[in-house]
């Protein structure tokens, strides 16, 4: 499997397309409709699940989990890391994560099968961080913390609350998913992954190709330094410790200057000016195009087939 995806990054849409360049700034604006909302990642740094699961989510007009991404990308047996295990802090690659759902025979959960509110993840976060003691059983930590009414384990029943007590830790979460997510959703298309970054081309040429695909009015996701978003008139780049994506650009009304709308993901609620100096709606952000081409590392974005996939029945 390794293999694999080391031949799909070469192989990945790195070279020159056709695309046409245009230097003007008409507003564009991509549909987030079918995309799962602003929700609360808090600290996992799941930023790389959430801007898969939004291209997904666009071109299968399905809102998909980000949750269940991550949970699969950091189980895969190619990707899994000692550190997954405290599910805080692990970070992922947005590239590699389409590649991981393309390729999953399990589908993803929909959204409303896992959408938990910030209090709900805080609890299951929680959950986890308690059950880091061998000695700790599931049922245990979960009666102490009286989480058996709640989201997510309302659907629980004890029979299944012993089946995951025989799991490893760090298998826990998915497997929770799996009895959530009872009918998964098959991706109905399938999907080639662009990707282009700065050590290949000029910052110039990620700008190029966000455009074209703003023009057709789909979405792409970049990574950049998350000092952008804090601080951009402050910001020097020089980590590539964030992925977002782009949903949209237009002229700014005062300056003329181009820029993008960039889709949060800490929530539909927009911080104290004091804290950015960015134009923030409903939780997203608009960056001038000079200051995201000085701190962009790379974009990615789907190709999707026009053939959809023939459901095959089991004999």
């Amino acid at each position: 499997m390794k293999l694999i995806f080391l031949i799909i990054h070469i192989f990945s849409f790195q070279a020159f397309s056709n695309e046409t360049i245009n230097n003007s700034c008409e507003e564009k604006m991509v549909s987030t409709t079918n995309m799962p909302k602003n929700n609360m990642q808090d600290n996992l740094d799941w930023c790389f699940a959430w801007t898969s699961t939004e291209l997904l989510s666009f071109y299968e007009e399905t809102p998909l989990s980000s949750y269940d991404l991550a949970l699969q990308y950091h189980n895969h047996g190619d990707l899994r890391d000692e550190s997954v295990k405290d599910y805080t802090n692990v970070g992922g690659d947005n590239s590699i994560a389409l590649y991981v759902a393309i390729q999953s025979s399990k589908g993803l959960c929909r959204e409303e099968q896992t959408n938990f509110t910030n209090s709900d993840w805080k609890k299951l976060s929680e959950l986890f961080k308690k059950l880091s003691s061998p000695k700790k059983k599931l049922m245990q930590v979960m009666c102490q913390e009286q989480l058996l009414d709640t989201q997510p384990f309302v659907d629980l029943d004890r029979d299944v609350l012993l089946i995951l007590n025989q799991l490893s830790r760090d298998k826990k979460a998915a497997a929770l998913l799996d009895v959530i997510c009872k009918d998964r959703h098959q991706l109905k298309y399938r999907y080639g992954v662009g990707s282009r970054d700065i050590e290949k081309f000029p910052p110039s040429k990620l700008i190029d190709k966000l455009d074209e695909m703003l023009t057709k009015k789909e979405p792409a996701t970049v990574v950049i330094d998350f000092e952008l978003i804090k601080k951009a008139s402050q910001s020097t780049s020089n980590d590539d410790n964030h992925a977002a994506t782009i949903i949209g650009k237009r002229p700014n009304n005062v300056t003329g200057e181009c820029e993008y709308l960039l889709k949060y993901t800490y929530g539909n609620k927009c911080p104290n000016k004091e804290k950015i100096d960015l134009e923030c709606e409903n939780g997203n952000f608009w960056i001038p195009k000079k200051t995201l081409e000085k701190n962009i590392f790379r974009i990615d974005w789907l190709v999707k087939s026009n053939k959809k996939i023939n459901s095959v029945s089991s004999p």
